[in-house]
């Protein structure tokens, strides 16, 4: 898999499916426009969604069983891709984390500044912001 560009939107994810599918209690994700991620059709991630659609269809390593990258279909030609903050070269990446999303479900308080946004609708309420700013992104 390959990136063109440094993600402008992260987030911290604390749904129960990041907390499952990642490991840990919540997901640090970054948020690119689809077009911006290359996956070689030869490659070895499989790809599974986690809830009924619509959903995150979400890319992992056979081998280490890690996410890789995960794609949502907004609308005809509108796709995101989700990839986790630890696969940047600037690890983290340049790009500050802006809010912690599903925070209701989290499984530790986190002591920071950023919104903690608790409910299922708030989060998708304050995650449209990130949404149409990866959406639209032009670099």
């Amino acid at each position: 898999m390959s990136v063109d560009r440094e993600p402008r939107h992260r987030l911290y994810c604390h749904c129960s499916v990041c907390q499952r599918v990642y490991g840990q209690p919540y997901a640090d994700v970054t948020i690119l426009p689809a077009a911006a991620v290359s996956v070689p059709e030869n490659t070895r991630i499989t790809f599974d969604r986690y809830k009924s659609p619509p959903a995150i269809r979400r890319g992992m390593c056979p081998d280490c069983k890690t996410p890789v990258v995960g794609f949502m279909t907004y609308g005809p030609g509108l796709r995101l891709a989700y990839i986790p903050a630890t696969a940047f070269k600037t690890n983290p990446p340049e790009t500050k984390p802006m809010v912690h999303l599903f925070y209701k479900t989290r499984q530790a308080d986190v002591e920071d500044r950023l919104p903690k946004i608790a409910g299922t609708i708030a989060s998708f309420i304050a995650g449209t912001p990130l949404v149409l700013g990866a959406l639209f992104s032009r670099r």
